[in-house]
């Protein structure tokens, strides 16, 4: 009893130290986002859909025939796509707080959720459910209007995401910590099975530093278990372990309809790899890459794209999450223009084709 309560002593007294120095950070932050944002925004500004109209079809080759998929970009890190009756989406995001929020007492907006989170996608549509979503990294950016998605529209899927954001999310979803009936933590360079027909291998991947000079990452940190989260506010959402995916749909017999490479941060050249059996047996279809902090990250988005060799790139990430859909839209920190001088080439040298949606688009994959 003594011991116990001389740990809790000491935690609480960690806990106060801690809240002391993120407060300190908090009004040094609030200064840097006001510096950086108001300079980004007022540089970068395109037209609500850079690539031009979107063809109604995209065709991409695939040692499959008769295959299709559909793919619907939710905005941010988020894709959805759906591959013969079987639907598996990657951690989308809505709430867009003004940036000067970030590190006040807020939670996600439902009323944007609701308002943008398609319906064909939620449980209450006729159709498939979405069976699985898919996180890289567990900033709020990218979770925080998750356990609010899985508990009103998407009561049939399970989360697969580093322990800091299964962790999170299950401390959202007013569950024990340990409860596995909504998630699964991600397990590094194994493949973990959802139902039959969907399967999600995790990679080792970096995240981009937020500040060159000094290289600064915000918001980093896991949590586990032994601590619980502190998520009244955006600066809670720890980033944990930031993971690479390949998603597959598997057919009835096991075999391999189309595969994705999921990523929504930029990472370092050479620390993205995938176990060349692997690229032999399949090639990627579609790889869903960022934009933004890629020119912090050592050749991103080249050597990604070198490494994953896909028919189909996807560019996430590229638009502003501080601020409502709107138009234009604000690239944030980061150049679109730089970085399509970097993407078409390296796409070119595959023999691939690549792509920004406008948030709310769809596209159809078919092959020859």
């Amino acid at each position: 009893m003594v011991l116990s309560h001389f740990r809790e002593e000491t935690r609480m007294k960690q806990d106060s130290l801690e809240q002391t120095v993120i407060t300190i950070l908090y009004s040094r932050t609030l200064v840097l986002f006001a510096v950086l944002y108001l300079s980004a925004c007022t540089s970068h500004q395109i037209p609500f859909n850079y690539a031009g109209n979107l063809p109604d079809n995209i065709v991409i080759t695939s040692d499959v025939p008769g295959v299709e998929a559909r793919i619907h970009y939710l905005g941010v890190g988020g894709f959805a796509v759906e591959v013969a009756g079987h639907l598996a989406i990657t951690a989308p995001f809505y709430s867009h707080l003004p940036w000067w929020k970030v590190v006040l007492p807020v939670s996600e907006n439902r009323i944007r959720i609701n308002d943008n989170f398609p319906p064909e996608l939620r449980d209450s549509h006729e159709g498939p459910n979405v069976e699985v979503i898919v996180a890289g990294h567990a900033h709020y950016d990218h979770l925080m209007d998750v356990p609010y998605l899985m508990q009103q529209h998407l009561e049939s899927a399970t989360l697969v995401a580093s322990v800091t954001g299964v962790t999170q999310v299950n401390q959202k979803l007013g569950l024990d910590c340990d409860d596995r009936s909504r998630v699964m933590p991600a397990q590094l360079n194994e493949w973990v099975s959802i139902g039959d027909h969907l399967r999600v291998y995790t990679l080792k991947a970096s995240h981009a530093p937020h500040l060159s000079f000094p290289p600064i990452t915000l918001m980093k940190g896991n949590r586990n278990c032994e601590k619980k989260p502190r998520l009244a506010s955006p600066w809670g959402w720890k980033m944990g372990e930031p993971y690479a995916y390949l998603i597959d749909f598997l057919d009835d017999d096991g075999k391999i309809l189309f595969r994705i490479f999921h990523q929504d941060s930029a990472s370092d050249a050479q620390v993205v790899k995938i176990p060349a059996e692997m690229l032999e047996s399949k090639r990627i279809d579609l790889a869903t890459i960022v934009l933004a902090g890629f020119e912090k990250a050592d050749r991103y988005p080249e050597a990604v794209v070198e490494e994953t060799n896909a028919s189909l790139y996807l560019v996430g990430h590229w638009e502003s999450f501080f601020t409502a859909r709107k138009i234009p839209i604000a690239t944030p920190f980061s150049s679109l223009t730089d970085f399509v001088e970097r993407l078409k080439p390296a796409v070119d040298k595959v023999g691939g084709k690549w792509l920004f949606m406008k948030p709310g688009a769809s596209i159809l994959l078919k092959t020859q």
